[in-house]
């Protein structure tokens, strides 16, 4: 699960580093409907770690249920990786300012389905957008880690952050 994590962050220019890391469990006895939460090494396992787990698992759900069963088997039911980025908080950073016209992020047209129809829709790169750039829909703007769909009737403005305003054209 780390490395599809660090995988989807490269696009972000993040590392392992920059990164507070969290794995957990779901934790429950065989046959039981409700699960508990259950904090992993941040470690690669090792030899005893499932017996320390099942101990951590006892004692946190005879706090939550007041009883324990200790004599039934337990069962791991969902693994789970939590990657935070480090630090207080985000500073957005201002991109470079355009004109209305989006021609220079034009990356080529592509036939896209829009009201039963199939048109020839232009796609545009991202990661030439400028601020103050409108691009009417129908289009499709390709970001690293989403696409972007302008649909039909509707526009889109880039603002001095990269957000992209859609709006109905009138």
């Amino acid at each position: 699960m780390l490395k599809e994590a660090m995988a989807e962050l490269k696009v972000f220019k993040i590392s392992k580093q920059d990164l507070i890391i969290i794995k957990s469990a779901d934790f429950r006895y065989q046959g039981q409907y409700h699960e508990v939460e259950i904090e992993l090494p941040i470690r690669d396992a090792v030899q005893g770690d499932l017996e320390q787990l099942a101990n951590t698992f006892n004692k946190k759900h005879e706090e939550l249920y007041t009883f324990t069963l200790s004599w039934v088997p337990i069962e791991i039911r969902n693994l789970r990786l939590v990657a935070k980025v480090k630090g207080a908080k985000l500073n957005p950073v201002k991109i470079p300012k355009g004109r209305k016209d989006p021609s220079k992020a034009f990356k080529r047209t592509r036939k896209c389905l829009f009201n039963g129809n199939y048109i020839e829709t232009p796609v545009y790169d991202s990661e030439k957008l400028k601020a103050g750039n409108i691009i009417p829909g129908p289009a499709i703007i390709e970001v690293p880690t989403t696409t972007t769909v302008v649909p039909h009737n509707f526009q889109c403005r880039v603002d001095d952050y990269n957000n992209y305003i859609i709006t109905r054209r009138s």
